[in-house]
């Protein structure tokens, strides 16, 4: 399942998933997937099922692509309240059907680009301390921090990934990515 799977890494991944064969579920604006094949199962009211109904469509899901951010580094640097109502509270939620599931493993697309000190050398590991540098960098680094606590006894079925700017085809230029 991919959460988020709307966006340019959204459907790279979905892309991928379909030519491996393999059928994908993913909740985004059914806009974004013109005439979808049979493969792919949009959800886009997750949050508005009960609880039986989110559990259901998650009992034959072996892995969560969480991918979904309602904003960028530029788009959510001052805003908090912003922030929380678009990207943490829905992660709250997705979070909370998510853990009710034993067996699945969990993938959270987090920000490399924003969430490490400048100040600090690269190439950053996985000991280095974070340091929020906008509202959206705060946000990830608490979406990291609430994945942490709900995963701290299965700690195998979560990875975080901190990707840095990526860009590649089929998404929109932009001039502020470079080269």
């Amino acid at each position: 399942m991919l959460i988020g799977g709307g966006g340019f890494i959204g459907r790279a991944l979905t892309q991928r998933f379909l030519n491996s064969g393999n059928t994908v579920i993913t909740w985004c604006t059914a806009s974004n997937v013109p005439n979808p094949p049979d493969t792919i199962h949009i959800v886009n009211d997750l949050l508005e099922q009960s609880a039986h109904e989110q559990d259901a469509l998650l009992r034959d899901v072996d892995v969560v692509f969480y991918l979904a951010s309602n904003t960028t580094p530029s788009t959510g640097a001052t805003d908090l309240a912003h922030e929380i109502e678009i990207n943490l509270l829905p992660f709250s939620r997705y979070l909370t059907a998510l853990i009710r599931q034993p067996t699945l493993r969990l993938i959270y697309l987090s920000s490399g680009g924003s969430i490490y000190d400048p100040a600090n050398p690269l190439p950053a590991t996985e000991n280095t301390a974070l340091c929020a540098q906008s509202c959206y960098a705060t946000g990830k680094i608490a979406m990291e921090t609430f994945l942490s606590n709900a995963y701290r006894h299965r700690p195998t079925d979560l990875m975080i990934l901190r990707p840095s700017n990526i860009y590649g085809p089929g998404q929109p230029y932009k001039t502020s990515f470079g080269f």
